[in-house]
């Protein structure tokens, strides 16, 4: 009878023990998955914006071609070097291989990539006014 108890308590612990073992290893795989997920959308979000950014720099580009050249078209041009590294530096990364991190670090430069072609703009005198821009 004894030996009956003892069975039945190790069978117990072993089946708890089972059971937390799976349900570690289902977080694990569901937290990795996440994290996956979450890394799909971060590289999209860098991908799209960086072709925004490049379609804006061919366009600055070409305006500051055609432009007066003052201090401001100097600054502007300034500019838009430093853009063109960043476009470079982050195409020159392999997406599928850098970390979630990295990307984030990326995203970041793009966006501001993104305030200096603004800034480019500005000083180029491209922007419309706004009363230009209702329909």
């Amino acid at each position: 009878k004894h030996l009956k108890g003892n069975f039945m308590s190790t069978t117990w612990i072993t089946i708890i023990i089972v059971v937390v073992v799976a349900l570690a290893i289902y977080g694990w795989l569901d937290e990795r998955k996440q994290a996956q997920e979450n890394r799909a959308v971060l590289r999209h979000t860098v991908e799209v914006n960086l072709s925004i950014l490049k379609k804006e720099l061919i366009s600055l580009n070409a305006i500051a071609a055609k432009s007066p050249v003052d201090s401001d078209h100097a600054e502007a041009t300034r500019l838009l070097a430093e853009v063109d590294t960043t476009v470079k530096q982050v195409e020159a990364k392999n997406f599928d291989t850098i970390s979630h991190g990295q990307l984030t670090v990326l995203l970041t430069a793009v966006f501001e990539a993104m305030n200096q072609t603004s800034h480019s703009r500005h000083l180029l005198k491209a922007c419309l006014p706004i009363e230009d821009l209702r329909d």
